[in-house]
């Protein structure tokens, strides 16, 4: 027989003065990462280029090379801000 024994703490909290200030900067880092994205949102829209497709096997509609080059970097650059953000976090 294997038996555990565990001590119950209470949950810590922060004091008002320390919690308020948390929550400032927690606000201040979203707001950041926000603009970071929307930033970036806006640098991939004007590096878009214009959509042409072109016919597949069995009349399926295809992306042109250029687009899909785009779409792979534009994948590429919000996962990297992601992680950038998910570290800043």
């Amino acid at each position: 027989p294997v038996a555990a024994l565990f001590e119950v703490f209470p949950t810590p909290c922060l004091e008002g003065s320390s919690r308020q200030s948390l929550l400032e900067r927690l606000e201040k880092l979203e707001e950041q990462q926000h603009q970071e994205m929307a930033e970036l949102e806006e640098q991939l829209k004007a590096l878009e280029p214009i959509e042409t497709e072109s016919q597949g096997p069995k009349g399926k509609k295809k992306d042109s090379p250029e687009m899909i080059a785009f779409k792979q970097d534009k994948r590429r650059k919000t996962k990297e801000l992601n992680a950038l953000h998910l570290v800043q976090r």
